[in-house]
């Protein structure tokens, strides 16, 4: 009984609960990533922290009662640990038909609320009548979010690790589901040529850029059918979302369909090893091809401190990514460029995450200075226009790219099959009155780009989920099924990545397209 006592005592007495909301923090960001990041990466960020909540409780501890002090960095915590998180729900939305999910909108009245929520706990008398009772709260909820935490910890933990059966072997490149072809080293003794597939990361189709952005990039077009590809102005990929549409392609069929899928505990882990042991990449290598594989850039993933930033203050290490981003693009146009015809049959696969943002390239290839960058940045937040057109200097720069990589690669391997194009077409800002059909439209619509050598029939107008089972119809004899053409995006939590379909939708807009 005295031991319960002193229990109580102490968690109406000590205040505890910044140290524990501002722990929660970190153990919540951790506990959604469990399965790619390592605790320990998690140390510097919360060390960081509860040297700093220590300083502040000391700072106003000398002014105040510690237990107005601690409450006040809680409410501190509360709120700016959460703005990421904030910002990206608000995003977009609309009342009543008024854009209020900007920052700033957001921004002003968060401050307000900051502020004023300070100066009512500094000078409340309620407050500091109350005081043993809400520390006593406090902590209780601390404790409890910590709790739910380490639960969804232990939850998401991918346990197969430990019991034998790994969950990349569990999700691995399958045989195609629900057709007889077995995957297999085919007999016939037709050419194996090489086969490049690349992917522009966001380059929208034609259509897109002449409807939405006033741009016509037919220079591009007109160069690439004048090396021999066949361009669908108005294509469309199945998906319009990068994990989504990738895996699908590399997998050949609607990925969200998958029964693994649905009942995955962490989806985006399941599309990223669909993406990486895909059934593309196994079919070939099963009749004998090297695979080149330099895939999506992972700039923050491994790095907890640059995702604690981002999602829990909603700011980015802008520098850090922008020069990973500029590099990135630049050596893999490079190597595009100067890459010679394999002397093996190869499947070659890019992604080059370009003119995805950020948008620092110039139509001449130049970048923008850092500081031009977060000038740009900043002015993006109220007037996003000035973004569109940043998008599209990037977009002539990397049209102009394309036209070079296609031309080394007609010019050094005349014999392949070289496929580019988009994963996703790019998203009109929130800000833009336009009808949910026209931003389903202008988010679907990509670039894709087909040259074929002789004897290879593929038809221009395909969508991406069907693409290999074409090639793999025509390479190997497989008598693959053409799925029905469907067309989805995401809705909800970003990470839960459910869809709707959007494939009526699109047939409406069809019928009044100038395009």
């Amino acid at each position: 009984m005295e031991n319960m006592r002193f229990k109580l005592d102490v968690l109406k007495s000590l205040p505890l609960h910044p140290f524990l909301i501002f722990s929660f923090q970190v153990l919540s960001l951790w506990a959604v990533n469990v399965n790619v990041l390592n605790i320990v990466s998690t140390l510097p960020v919360w060390t960081a922290g509860l040297i700093i909540t220590a300083i502040l409780f000391f700072l106003l501890s000398r002014f105040k009662d510690v237990r107005i002090a601690a409450i006040a960095i809680t409410f501190w915590y509360l709120l700016i640990l959460n703005l990421g998180r904030v910002l990206h729900n608000l995003f977009g939305l609309e009342i009543f038909g008024i854009l209020i999910g900007r920052r700033r909108y957001i921004m002003p009245l968060y401050g307000l609320t900051l502020l004023g929520g300070t100066l009512w706990i500094f000078h409340s008398r309620w407050c500091k009548k109350n005081a043993e009772r809400i520390t006593y709260i406090l902590n209780v909820f601390g404790f409890g979010l910590i709790l739910s935490s380490s639960i969804a910890a232990t939850m998401n933990f991918d346990w197969s690790k430990f019991i034998g059966k790994k969950y990349s072997e569990l999700t691995r490149a399958e045989k195609i589901s629900n057709e007889s072809k077995p995957v297999s080293k085919t007999n016939n003794s037709k050419p194996k040529p090489n086969v490049y597939f690349i992917i522009f990361d966001s380059y929208p189709s034609n259509s897109v850029l002449k409807k939405y952005y006033g741009w016509d990039d037919s220079g591009l077009i007109n160069a690439l059918r004048s090396l021999g590809f066949t361009v669908n102005e108005n294509a469309r990929s199945n998906y319009h979302s990068t994990n989504l549409s990738v895996s699908s392609i590399l997998n050949m069929r609607y990925i969200h369909e998958d029964k693994e899928f649905i009942k995955a505990k962490d989806r985006e882990l399941y599309l990223d090893n669909k993406y990486k042991f895909s059934a593309v990449i196994e079919r070939f290598k099963s009749e004998g091809y090297e695979v080149i594989f330099n895939g999506v850039p992972d700039f923050t993933s491994t790095d907890f401190t640059n995702l604690f930033f981002t999602v829990s203050l909603g700011v980015f290490y802008h520098d850090i990514f922008f020069t990973k981003y500029k590099n990135d693009t630049l050596n893999k146009i490079n190597v595009l460029k100067q890459m010679e015809k394999p002397q093996k049959p190869t499947f070659v696969y890019f992604h080059v995450l370009c003119p995805h943002l950020p948008y620092i390239f110039k139509p001449d290839g130049s970048t923008v200075t850092y500081l031009e960058y977060l000038l740009r940045l900043a002015k993006f937040y109220f007037n996003r226009s000035i973004f569109d057109s940043a998008y599209l200097d990037q977009v002539k720069f990397i049209g102009n790219q394309i036209i070079q990589i296609a031309s080394q690669l007609r010019t050094k391997d005349p014999d392949a099959i070289i496929i580019i194009m988009a994963d996703h077409g790019l998203f009109l800002p929130p800000s833009a009155k336009y009808e949910k059909s026209i931003k389903i439209d202008s988010s679907l619509g990509i670039l894709f780009a087909i040259y074929t050598p002789p004897g290879i029939v593929i038809p221009e107008k395909i969508t991406p989920v069907n693409l290999f089972r074409y090639i793999f119809n025509n390479l190997f004899d497989d008598k693959l099924e053409i799925l029905p053409d469907r067309f989805f995006v995401k809705e909800g939590r970003e990470r839960n990545y459910n869809v709707s379909e959007v494939t009526q939708d699109l047939k409406l807009i069809d019928e009044v397209s100038p395009y």
